[in-house]
């Protein structure tokens, strides 16, 4: 046993001493071993490796194998270089350091308690035709393959660490560069055959870029904050942030599993993203070319994502949150969009795709110079685009004004608040249906402040204000109010309220419904209500009310149409037709006689314009039209200096006979009125005779006047006048139809008395006209009459010097004019009784002649007063009969008998009485002078009962004038032809068989 136990004391000493031996030639042959080593894996992968100081050591940090290098120097075989003596650095390293269990690695196990790596730069280059400086790790060519079989792998790392490892890359065919530094990286993990997992955290960032196609040389550097878990297929982002200068700012946090498909739970983070600085770095003029000329803003985005990301049946599920502040665009010429602030949501849905994805912007807002704007809404399904919006502008037209072609408008200012509300779907193309769901779909809410439009130099409106409101199938308009200079108009009130059906894109299915429409200036107002249907084909029911101050309408109207214009007008009116476009104007008429009526109601209107024709004065009263019809009441006012008024007047068949001129008749009956009337007023609207009559004639030629007319009723003037002659206190009933005239019950007072007349006139076809008369005459003044008519009545000795006195008188007559409205006398019918009272004949050559009959012994008979004359007489063949004429003086007493023929011939037949007669001869003489010539003691019953007559005769034949005693043949003869023509006359005229029917 001593032996045994000394053989294995013995044994342990010689192995323990075999070990120190191994570990002490170790320890001063590692260097050579390592280098050894290396320049066996140079030789055999043919890659230049060289290396400065080395130390290796499985003794001194036992049971720890470590391996400290210096300046490790690996190049490529092949280098891009110029000159081929010059060798591609693929990787310097300053210092690596590795530590190992030592007892694992006699089975081929890694457990690698720490490595680090420092000040080490790792270099990438790509020449110019796309070489590599690693290629030649992807040769396949080598003499000496790389024997890369081997049994399982198992490498188990506690501690990696990197210290400012750079990375430098420079590809000359892309002209790109950039510099990658690991500034502190800590890696840990385990490789044990298909099972991984490990922990990598640090720092790094990226420097010194240039891209020809993007700006990445004005990024100083981009740093990158990192730690990341990796364990059975579970990557864990505890922490990843990147940091672009100071432009923005990025994280992400979740964790990626990779299996078949590589699922996601990430949250994403970017804040403080500077959109000028970032566009800093897109090429060049970039922005220019799409006409961007400036872009500002800061963005925060917030996002999630879950999920398969390599799933081409599905999407992972992303929402994501945008945050933008104090952004800015400008845009071609357009004014620039500033202060622009986001608030948005987007997500894409519980379903994770096209159908239920969703933006939802909470909040936009943005100003545009001196206006300002905002939205809110979402849009979602982005298979077919769903939309709902809300926006709201506040715009200051002095912003838009450059942009508005001078064509169009001068000028324009003020603000504009508009609020507007649509949702919808978007079509794939752009169709009638979509204008007209988004007009279903949408409203509108806009208020005008104080808005200035200059339309060109002339016309402007200006302080315009208002709002509108649109809602589906609703339109209405409230307060709305304006100024119109160049026409002195001030709209202190438009309101509107309107309904409507129908497709927008279709304006004949429109159909509106007019609830009110309102206007009002400072002292007119007007109001409408109806329906409109189909606007291209316009089917409408309008009813309406308007009050005008004339005075304000003609402040608005130009000088060269008005020159003066008053008072107040009062419409209602009622209008309901279909008309057609095409041919408006032929229906023009018809639309404002046939299909509807109004009332109008006059107050002292007064109107003057350059054509004086066109001039009323102080016209009030109340017009209306229905049904054909004019109604006519309480009318009064002036024309060219004529007063004028109409009652209780109609106008029936305006339209159908009148205006359209077909054989129909026109009814018109009233009651009129005037002040003063002067014919010569009317004969100054007359045709001259110096008017060319061919052309009269081819007017009516061209123009007839296929309807008849009737018009009917009173007339009341308080003066007419006709040259000299003056009537006062007029009143008759009329009648005028075609041809035919009628004034029945014609009361006036005249030359100081009264007259009740009637007067009707037909017209023949040959141009010559009918007019009959009756006349009922009292204690007029006869002088004044015979002055009076002297320019329209010849009679030589009968004129306002011949005849004095006051005359009453019944007389019924038919006066035959021809067509230039001369008498012909030949057709002169006249019978009626002549009283004049207190009269005198003055130089009337018939009783002038009287004294030149001898033995009578009369004396001035050129003045023969009397107290009455009292005559029969009657027109008829061109001469006067006096059947019988009294004459009663305070000197003496006679009776007439006889004839005139208008200044031609005449006969008078006396009788006279010898007591009265002025004589120095005695009855005696004179009764036995002229026994011979019929004087006897007249013995009748008249006046002259008891009375010696005297018998005288006046004549006048073949111009040649006498005076004698008269005899019993030429008397009785006399008194035969009287009656004769007298009988004549009753056959061809009696007054009995003539009316004076008005109605």
């Amino acid at each position: 046993m001593k032996k045994a136990g000394k053989f294995v004391l013995y044994l342990m000493l010689s192995v323990l001493s075999l070990l120190v031996i191994l570990a002490v030639v170790a320890s001063l042959m590692q260097d050579k071993i390592v280098k050894l080593a290396l320049e066996q894996v140079s030789e055999t992968t043919n890659i230049p490796i060289e290396t400065g100081e080395i130390d290796f050591s499985l003794i001194r940090n036992f049971p720890m194998a470590t391996l400290d290098c210096r300046d490790l120097l690996i190049s490529s075989p092949d280098s891009l270089r110029q000159s081929n003596s010059a060798k591609d650095t693929l990787l310097y390293v300053g210092r690596l350091y590795v530590s190992v269990q030592a007892k694992p690695l006699l089975k081929g196990i890694f457990e690698v308690r720490k490595v680090e790596i420092a000040d080490a730069d790792v270099f990438y280059e790509v020449d110019s035709l796309g070489k590599t400086n690693y290629d030649f790790l992807m040769d396949t060519k080598q003499s000496q393959p790389i024997d890369t079989a081997s049994n399982s792998i198992y490498l188990d790392v506690k501690t990696f660490e990197l210290n400012h490892v750079t990375c430098h890359y420079d590809d000359q065919k892309l002209n790109a560069q950039a510099k990658l530094v690991l500034e502190e990286v800590d890696l840990s993990g385990l490789i044990d055959n298909s099972q991984y997992y490990g922990n990598v955290e640090g720092e790094a960032y990226v420097t010194d870029c240039n891209f020809p196609e993007i700006q990445l040389g004005k990024m100083g550097k981009a740093t990158l904050k990192f730690n990341l878990d990796y364990k059975d297929q579970l990557l864990s982002i505890q922490q990843t942030d990147i940091a672009i200068d100071d432009k923005a700012n990025l994280a992400v946090k979740g964790y990626l599993i990779f299996s078949d498909k590589l699922m996601a739970d990430l949250k994403l983070q970017a804040g403080q993203l500077d959109v000028a600085g970032l566009a800093e770095y897109m090429p060049a003029n970039w922005f220019e070319n799409y006409g961007v000329h400036k872009l500002d803003g800061t963005v925060n985005v917030n996002a999630t994502v879950s999920g398969y990301l390599n799933d081409s049946t599905a999407l992972p599920h992303i929402d994501a949150t945008v945050d933008l502040s104090n952004g800015s665009i400008k845009y071609l010429d357009y004014p620039e969009i500033s202060r622009i602030v986001l608030q948005a949501k987007a997500t894409n849905g519980a379903e994770s795709n096209n159908r239920t994805s969703k933006l939802e912007v909470d909040s936009l807002s943005f100003f545009v110079a001196n206006s300002l704007g905002s939205l809110k809404g979402t849009v979602e399904n982005l298979d077919q685009l769903t939309y709902a919006l809300n926006s709201s502008v506040d715009v200051d037209l002095n912003d838009v004004n450059p942009f508005i072609p001078d064509s169009i408008l001068k000028r324009i200012n003020g603000r504009i608040k508009a609020d507007i509300s649509t949702k919808g779907i978007f079509p794939d193309s752009m169709t009638d249906h979509f204008i007209n769901s988004v007009a279903a779909n949408t409203t509108l809410h806009l208020n005008a402040t104080e808005v200035n439009v200059e339309l060109d130099s002339l016309l402007s409106v200006i302080k315009l204000n208002g709002e509108l409101q649109y809602n589906p199938n609703q339109l209405t308009v409230e307060g709305f109010t304006a100024e119109v200079p160049a026409y002195k108009l001030s709209l202190r009130k438009l309101d509107l309220n309107t309904a409507f059906s129908g497709e927008l894109i279709r304006p004949e299915s429109l159909d509106f419904t007019i609830n009110k429409l309102e206007l009002e200036t400072d002292s007119c107002t007007a109001s409408f209500d109806g329906s409109l249907k189909n606007p291209m084909a316009p089917d409408y029911n309008l009813n309406g009310k308007l009050k005008l101050n004339l005075a304000e309408v003609y402040s608005m109207l130009p000088d060269s149409l008005v020159s003066g214009l008053s008072g107040n007008v009062s419409v209602n009116l009622h209008s309901a037709a279909k008309i057609n476009l095409d041919s408006i104007s032929d229906q023009i008429q018809d639309v404002l006689f046939t299909q509807g009526d109004f009332a109008v109601n006059f107050r002292n209107v007064s109107l003057d314009m350059p054509d004086s024709l066109m001039c009323v004065q102080k016209l009030s009263g109340d017009v209306k039209y229905q049904a054909d019809t004019v109604w006519i009441d309480q009318l009064e006012g002036g024309y060219q200096g004529l007063n004028f008024g109409a009652r209780a007047t109609t106008i029936a068949n305006v339209y159908s006979a009148a205006i359209q001129n077909k054989p129909k008749e026109l009814l018109v009956h009233g009651n009129f009125s005037v002040d003063s009337l002067d014919y010569a007023w009317i004969e100054s609207f007359l045709p001259k005779d110096s008017v060319d009559s061919s052309n009269v004639q081819d007017s009516e030629e061209t123009s007839p006047m296929n309807f008849t007319y009737k018009v009917n009723g009173r007339f009341e003037a308080n003066e007419l006048k006709y040259g000299p002659n003056v009537f006062e206190n007029v009143a008759t009933k009329f009648l005028v139809k075609d041809s035919y005239y009628v004034l029945d019950s014609l009361s006036m007072e005249a030359y100081q008395g009264k007259a009740l007349s009637s007067i009707k006139v037909e017209m023949k076809p040959e141009g010559e006209m009918d007019l009959f008369f009756k006349t009922n005459v009292g204690q007029m003044n006869v002088s004044e009459m015979a002055k009076g008519l002297e320019d329209y009545i010849t009679m030589d000795d009968f004129t306002a010097d011949n005849v004095k006195g006051t005359i009453s008188t019944r007389m019924d007559g038919k006066i035959v004019l021809d067509k230039n409205f001369e008498p012909v006398y030949n057709s002169l019918m006249l019978k009626g009784d002549l009283d004049i009272a207190n009269g005198a004949l003055i130089n009337v050559k018939p009783v002038m002649e009287v004294e030149k009959i001898p033995a009578v012994g009369l004396k001035n008979m050129d003045k023969l007063y009397f107290s009455t004359l009292k005559s029969s007489i009657f027109l008829f063949n061109n001469k006067l009969y006096i059947p019988q004429t009294e004459i009663r003086s305070s000197s003496f007493d006679a009776m007439f008998l006889g004839m005139y023929s208008f200044g031609e011939d005449y006969a008078y037949h006396i009788r006279m009485f010898l007591g009265e007669v002025l004589s120095s001869k005695s009855k005696a003489n004179l009764r036995k002078q002229s026994q011979d010539d019929g004087f006897e003691e007249d013995q009748s019953d008249d006046i002259t009962k008891g009375r010696t007559s005297i018998y005288l005769v006046s004549k006048k034949e073949n111009g040649k004038e006498k005076a004698w005693f008269d005899n019993r043949k030429d008397r009785t003869n006399m008194v035969a032809k009287v009656k004769m023509q007298e009988g004549a006359l009753k056959f061809k005229f009696h007054p009995l068989f003539v009316t004076y029917e008005t109605e």
